[in-house]
């Protein structure tokens, strides 16, 4: 439920509240993540919730389209965060150890330059485009067998 109350209700409650202060032709853009093409069986609150997020920013693009405010969905792939740290230090599962690791900072970086050029969506990295891709193209029912971290 935290996880829900975190990426659901907090990035729709901070939009809200920020929409009203926002000048016609501005930026935003929202945190979502790989997860959000696929389930992952070993995080899928996570992965639900960043779907949300990823739906939401869609939506809410097309609502604010009149406005010329460009909502983007950053969609980066594995970053060490503080939801990999256990006891003050990184913990991967075996599935993850597998992943390219992406730079948050980078991942900032490259979304924001992406969002402010009018994209809707951004992924960062050639691997995690590739399983975007992938995503589009392979039955769900399929690939959530093999999108697991465990």
């Amino acid at each position: 439920l935290n996880i829900i109350d975190l990426n659901c209700r907090g990035a729709t409650a901070v939009t809200r509240l920020c929409l009203p202060y926002m000048v016609d032709g501005g930026t935003i853009l929202e945190v979502s993540s790989t997860s959000a093409f696929v389930p992952n069986t070993n995080l899928i609150v996570y992965s639900a919730s960043k779907a949300y997020v990823s739906s939401f920013c869609l939506g809410l693009r097309e609502e604010l389209r009149r406005r010329k405010i460009n909502v983007c969905a950053m969609r980066p792939g594995l970053m060490l965060t503080e939801m990999n740290r256990h006891n003050g230090k990184v913990e991967l599962t075996r599935g993850q150890k597998r992943l390219p690791v992406i730079d948050p900072k980078t991942a900032a970086l490259q979304s924001l330059k992406a969002a402010k050029k009018g994209r809707a969506v951004y992924t960062t990295g050639a691997f995690y485009k590739c399983y975007r891709l992938l995503a589009k193209l392979v039955p769900h029912t399929l690939l959530v067998k093999f999108a697991g971290l465990g």
